[in-house]
């Protein structure tokens, strides 16, 4: 069996220490599919990748979810490497996910942008 964590990205920044404490450490070969909340309003508000910094003034923007600006940070200093599902079309990137936690032995993110289905 493969383990996988569906999770939201609010409730997986929460869970950060049990990342690091368990599945970094044990390592785990785990898939985790993060439902990426704030993500259309960030891309919305025309904020480029370049521009998505952690201040105070983006993070208080009532206009974005400050989740958005720290899910993707956060992963980059958990060293945990991630691709996005933005459409159906992308979903072969789940078993390019798997396959890459298995050659790790470690976490991998897949981050859904959106409603598939």
């Amino acid at each position: 069996k493969k383990p996988v964590v569906l999770i939201q990205s609010t409730g997986f920044l929460e869970s950060g220490d049990a990342l690091r404490g368990t599945a970094m450490r044990m390592r785990v070969p785990l898939v985790c599919l993060i439902t990426y909340r704030g993500y259309l309003r960030q891309v919305a508000s025309g904020l480029s990748p370049a521009h998505r910094k952690l201040t105070p003034d983006n993070l208080s923007r009532p206009d974005l979810d400050s989740c958005a600006l720290l899910l993707e940070p956060a992963l980059d200093a958990w060293g945990v490497p991630y691709d996005f599902l933005h459409k159906d079309e992308d979903l072969p990137r789940l078993a390019e996910a798997f396959d890459l936690a298995e050659e790790r032995q470690a976490p991998v993110a897949v981050l859904v942008t959106r409603e598939t289905g």
